[in-house]
Formats: C-alpha cells, sequence, structure tokens
C-alpha cells in the first residue's frame, strides 16, 4: 500500500511525501509507482518556461525509514526499549571506547531523539483532534509529566559518559540530542499555544500557565546549557538560531535515511531508438548519393553539391528522430 502526502514545503518547492508500507512475511518488496504532476496553464509552466532537464536537476528524492512508533508512557519507562538501548549504548562507550561502540552511542542518541520527537508529535495531535472533549485535561497533564520524566531520564544518563575515557567532542552528541528534544518541546508546546488560542479558547485559558512553564523550563535549561535560545535584540535576527535548528534536525534524522543508488531507464532501447534514427537518415543520404552517381558521374558538381545537401538533410532527419524517440516514444 502507498501512501501520499503533497505538502508546500516553503516558497520555492512543494513536498510530496510517499510511504509504502512493506509486507513483513515477503523477503523482497517490489513495487513500482508511476507520477503524472498537473500543472494549470494560467501558470505558465510548460515546456518552453521549464524544461525538462530543468525539472529533472531541481527534482530531490530521499528515502528514509519510517521512525519507530512508542508511546511516550512507554519511552519515559526505564525498561523499554530506547531508554534501555541509550543507557547500553552509554555504558559501553564508557567502559570499551572503541569506534563501533562510539557509533552506536550516536546511532542510539539520535534514534531516541527521533523517536521522543515523533511520539510527542503524534501524543499532541492525538488529544486536540481525536480524544473525547471530557478527558483532554486529564490527557494533557498526563502528557506534561511524561515530557519531563521522559527529558528527566535522558539528561540523568549523562552522568555515565562523565569519564576521562569520553573525550568532549564525543560528550556533544549527548548534548546536542538533549538540545533537540528541548527544541521539540518548546516548538511543539509553542504551535500548540497557537493553535489553542485559535480554536479552543477556553482550554487554552486554562492551560496557558503550565505550557508557558514549561517552555520557560525549557528555555532556562538551554540558557543553563551554553544553548543558543531566540534574542529579541539579536542582530542577526536569529538566522543562526534557525539555521542551528535545522542542522540539528537533519543530524538527528540522518540515519533513518537510506542511500539509493539511481540509474537510467531503458537506457538499452533508447541506444536501439538512436541507432534506427542514425540507420534512417544514412540510408536517405546513400540513396541520394547513389542516384546522383548514376546519373551525374563521380566528379562532377551536381554530385558534389547532392552530397553536401544529403549530408544537411541526414544530420536533420537523424536529430529528429532522435527527439520523436526520446521525448515522443
Amino acid at each position: 500500500m502507498i501512501d501520499i502526502l503533497a505538502k508546500i514545503h516553503d516558497k520555492f518547492s512543494i513536498e510530496f511525501k510517499v510511504g509504502f508500507r512493506a509486507r513483513r512475511k515477503v523477503k523482497i518488496n517490489n513495487f513500482v509507482m508511476n507520477t503524472w504532476i498537473f500543472v494549470p496553464d494560467s501558470l505558465d509552466i510548460n515546456s518552453q518556461t521549464y524544461s525538462r532537464e530543468n525539472f529533472y536537476r531541481d527534482i530531490r528524492d530521499n528515502i528514509r525509514l519510517i521512525t519507530p512508533i512508542f508511546l511516550l508512557r512507554d519511552i519515559c519507562r526505564g525498561d523499554t526499549q530506547p531508554l534501555q538501548h541509550l543507557g547500553n549504548s552509554l555504558n559501553n562507550l564508557a567502559s570499551f571506547p572503541s569506534r563501533s561502540s562510539l557509533s552506536e552511542y550516536e546511532y542510539q542518541i539520535k534514534m531516541f531523539s527521533a523517536i521522543f520527537k515523533s511520539a510527542l508529535r503524534d501524543q499532541v495531535k492525538y488529544i486536540f483532534t481525536t480524544a473525547q472533549a471530557d478527558d483532554r485535561d486529564f490527557l494533557f497533564d498526563t502528557l506534561l509529566e511524561e515530557v519531563k520524566e521522559t527529558l528527566s531520564k535522558y539528561r540523568g544518563l549523562s552522568k555515565i559518559i562523565k569519564t576521562p575515557t569520553v573525550s568532549k567532542e564525543h560528550y556533544l552528541y549527548f548534548e546536542f540530542g538533549d538540545e533537540f528534544m528541548s527544541n521539540i518541546v518548546e516548538q511543539q508546546f509553542y504551535t500548540l499555544l497557537a493553535s489553542l488560542n485559535v480554536h479552543n479558547k477556553e482550554f487554552a485559558d486554562k492551560s496557558s500557565e503550565k505550557i508557558l512553564k514549561i517552555i520557560q523550563s525549557e528555555i532556562n535549561h538551554k540558557v543553563e546549557h551554553g544553548y543558543p535560545v531566540v534574542s529579541l535584540d539579536s542582530p542577526d535576527r536569529n538566522r543562526d538560531l534557525v539555521f542551528r535548528r535545522g542542522v540539528l534536525k537533519k543530524f538527528i534524522e540522518s540515519d533513518l535515511f537510506l542511500t539509493a543508488k539511481k540509474k537510467k531507464d531503458g537506457v538499452l532501447i533508447e541506444q536501439i531508438y538512436f541507432s534506427l534514427a542514425a540507420g534512417v537518415s544514412m540510408i536517405f543520404a546513400t540513396a541520394i548519393a547513389f542516384s546522383f552517381q548514376m546519373k551525374f558521374g563521380n566528379f562532377t558538381m551536381p554530385f558534389f553539391v547532392a552530397l553536401v545537401v544529403s549530408y544537411m538533410l541526414k544530420d536533420r532527419i537523424k536529430d529528429l528522430m532522435r527527439y520523436y524517440f526520446a521525448h515522443k516514444r
């Protein structure tokens, strides 16, 4: 089953998220997807204003794994897989520092942070779009406690790698995860507060103090640990902060992306078509040359002119046929 989600990414691009649900009982899942994008004529986007070459130059495709699905209440428990795997990787790095343990440590930090981001987003969405209105107060209070507990347990693991065997550079990976999750909490709750003020003013009035409290707590945490925060007096209007957050997001989610080998489709048939085009044009040129040679002889001016003209026409015939086969067939 293929799921497609289209959205505006920014002022200059649109994004199509295509998800393929693989069947677990099958060793190899094969699928083919053809895509048609229809653009209204009124936008004046056509082959003359936006060539095929420019389109394929501008298009970007990324293949990534879906983030493992966990509930926040499961993440904040010490016996769940994400927290357990993270703790084990930190212990291995501190006790047996090596390239493999460092790689596993970095991977687990990225994975835990990505899981937390997805779990928080899904839980917030569920509470305010799907859950019954009578349950929202309880679910929201539970959400706040689970967020605090998850962050507390993650930050508590830092003591494991505060050892001489872990360099400052490698410890920064842990801080990157901490900063990323703090940014996510701040972003999610600011967005939630803005949405509630528009769509659910009554709940916003009741919960705004709790929301602002957890946001302020994360801002204080970032200031205390030297992480950059939004400043009203920023000379660059916080552009560096926005850039840093974008880089952190790419760093955390990098292990979910897959490297795909690309190859052009239909290379063999394309070469066969091009060979046919060259053959047809050669037949035309040879036929002209033979007919003029038989009528006017070998070394005559008409024969010379016929060779030049036939060569010119042969070139055009070949290019026209190449265009036909490449763009129409």
